[in-house]
């Protein structure tokens, strides 16, 4: 029910070109089975008011998933970036992890 609906929603996850789509069936493919129902329980019963200090918050702007919070504190905030930037904006994450690893190598 979960990848069905994640496909008729694709473009809510930032599932735009024909390469996207096909990365996002295979990851909704490959998932362990309950994976989404612990996914979404998880989101909806999240219930943690403190964050570690070494915890690097990067978000996207056009996130439709979860969206960007004006209470929340992101330490980066990619704009234009949607739910599956991980996958479509790699390059920029990537960089953003590795300027913050310099501190720890």
């Amino acid at each position: 029910m979960f990848k069905k609906g994640a496909m008729i929603v694709k473009k809510q996850f930032g599932v735009f070109s024909e390469e996207q789509k096909n990365k996002f069936l295979e990851m909704l493919n490959t998932a362990p089975q309950n994976y989404y129902v612990g996914a979404v329980n998880s989101i909806l019963n999240w219930e943690n008011i403190s964050y570690p200090d070494n915890v690097i918050h990067i978000h996207g702007t056009s996130d439709k998933v979860l969206p960007n919070r004006k209470n929340v504190k992101y330490d980066y905030l990619i704009e234009g970036g949607t739910h599956f930037m991980i996958i479509n904006r790699a390059e920029e994450i990537n960089k953003i992890i590795n300027e913050e690893l310099k501190e720890y190598c």
